[in-house]
């Protein structure tokens, strides 16, 4: 014969209300309910206030520049194309050539991989002596451009990378390259509304009055943001050519240490002896040069700026209260289920082994559609 039909049978218990039975099943089921809860609540990030995601920004340059020659004798020379600065300085304001270009990475065939951009940025600046070449002591350089993100985060904001060269030997070649970094004092709300509190050139101030040195920017305001961009890189420095002559005394003996400067070849010459015989060799030592550092003219200063975009930067933003309720209701709902579960093997246990006082029915089909419908004597 066939089984068609396999009917399971349950058992239930009654208890009157106000009895130890009923007591304690309601004792039991405000636990289960609301201890997750609190567990959840004082652990730490039940309500996820901030989150983290990466996004790829896009940087887009102005193509403006603002350079500051500091020399030795406590004077210093400007060189920008920002006309609104121009404007302030004078039509007698000497001039750089500079271009900049934008390139991608090897991977940018590759659709499955993030599109690096590097900006190279070039300044030749002709109209130096040769001894203010040796009189430079530092070099500040600003470059200006666009940052934006328009993933989980909107945000429009407009920045600068800043470099500052130093050399107690003067500066005739110089080259830095590094990343565009975002650094958050506090998480950015996750609105659809674009960001663009800070989406202002760099060279104004508070009043929209144009910065006649917007490098003050940097410790007056650019530091005080809630978001700001920083140029985080490393730089390489060739004083002037006359610094790096080699003289036949001891390198300690000289003024100038050459070790310190990465310069392309530099000849050296070894002694060896074999069979009592002296042979000296010359040989050329290439030294680490990792930039593309441009040996200029003596009269002629070469600054080569890089400017590398990360694949993905990481943004930390504040979640909305449907994203906050959603990752609560999950801690709460795995810490629920796990007390539900042992909570239920408690009860089963107390009504079986007649802890307290219940009544019985047995042999119910399960299949009944409510069972409130049964009435004891």
């Amino acid at each position: 014969m066939v089984n068609l039909i396999r009917e399971q049978y349950a058992t239930l218990y009654f208890a009157n209300k106000c009895s130890g039975a009923f007591l304690f099943c309601v004792f039991l089921y405000m636990v289960m309910i609301l201890l997750p809860f609190f567990i959840g609540f004082t652990t730490a990030d039940f309500w996820i206030l901030k989150r983290t995601t990466f996004q790829t920004p896009k940087v887009s340059s102005f193509d403006e520049y603002y350079l500051k020659i500091l020399l030795s004798d406590g004077t210093q020379k400007t060189y920008t194309n920002i006309p609104e600065i121009q404007l302030v300085l004078g039509a007698t304001q000497p001039g750089a050539f500079y271009f900049s270009q934008k390139s991608l990475s090897q991977n940018e065939q590759d659709e499955f991989q993030a599109k690096t951009s590097n900006f190279t940025s070039n300044f030749f600046v002709d109209l130096l002596t040769e001894q203010a070449i040796k009189q430079i002591r530092e070099i500040q350089i600003l470059i200006f451009y666009e940052y934006d993100l328009d993933e989980t985060i909107s945000m429009n904001m407009q920045g600068y990378a800043f470099a500052s060269l130093k050399s107690p030997h003067g500066i005739s070649s110089a080259s830095t390259i590094g990343q565009l970094r975002l650094s958050q004092r506090h998480p950015i709300f996750s609105g659809k509304t674009p960001r663009t509190k800070y989406n202002y050139s760099s060279y104004y101030n508070g009043l929209g009055q144009v910065l006649l040195d917007p490098i003050e920017i940097i410790e007056n305001t650019i530091y005080n943001r809630n978001e700001s961009i920083f140029y985080d890189y490393v730089s390489y420095i060739i004083p002037p050519t006359t610094a790096l002559e080699v003289t036949n005394t001891p390198a300690r003996e000289t003024e100038l240490d050459k070790d310190q400067f990465p310069i392309a070849f530099q000849t050296t010459t070894n002694d060896t002896t074999t069979n009592n015989t002296n042979t000296s060799t010359t040989v050329d030592i290439q030294k680490g040069v990792y930039l593309p550092v441009y040996l200029s003219h003596s009269s002629q200063l070469t600054i080569n700026m890089t400017l590398q975009i990360p694949n993905k930067e990481m943004v930390m933003y504040q979640t909305e209260i449907i994203e906050a309720l959603k990752f609560s209701w999950m801690q709460y709902l795995s810490i629920f289920l796990i007390f539900w579960f042992f909570g239920s093997l408690i009860l089963e246990f107390v009504v079986q082994n007649k802890v307290f006082a219940t009544q019985a029915v047995v042999n119910i089909p399960i299949p009944l559609k409510s069972y409130s419908k049964l009435k004891l004597d």
